[in-house]
């Protein structure tokens, strides 16, 4: 019986865990893009082009 209310404890506490990392709401990612934005001198791109033709 001890054994199954601490594993029900150890599960309980691994949820309200991850519940507490939560995802960013849409200002914080807008104000963390901003922040990269103001620091950055330059960009670079990688691309690959296809044509086809006939």
């Amino acid at each position: 019986m001890k054994r199954k209310i601490g594993g029900w404890i150890i599960v309980f506490g691994f949820v309200l865990l991850l519940s507490a990392c939560g995802e960013k709401s849409q200002e914080d990612v807008v104000a963390e893009l901003k922040d990269n934005l103001d620091e950055m001198d330059g960009y670079k791109a990688k691309a690959e082009m296809s044509m086809n033709t006939g």
